[in-house]
């Protein structure tokens, strides 16, 4: 049995099939995928890993302490 899912594109769809070619089956092979990857890790293994280091443009404009 099939079952037809819409979705609304923020690109046309010349594009998108310029890029993929079939749209169903790219999006066939994209939710297999994510559905084959195991799921989000735990929120609390991604609390435990280092910070990454600050862009030292973006630490000027937004990060430095006053």
């Amino acid at each position: 049995m099939r079952e037809t899912i819409t979705f609304r594109p923020s690109r046309p769809k010349s594009q998108i099939q310029d890029a993929f070619g079939n749209i169903s089956e790219k999006l066939n092979e994209l939710i297999e995928h994510e559905l084959a990857s195991g799921g989000p890790p735990d929120w609390r293994d991604v609390l435990k890993r280092a910070a990454p280091v600050a862009d030292a443009n973006a630490y000027e404009l937004c990060l430095r302490p006053e």
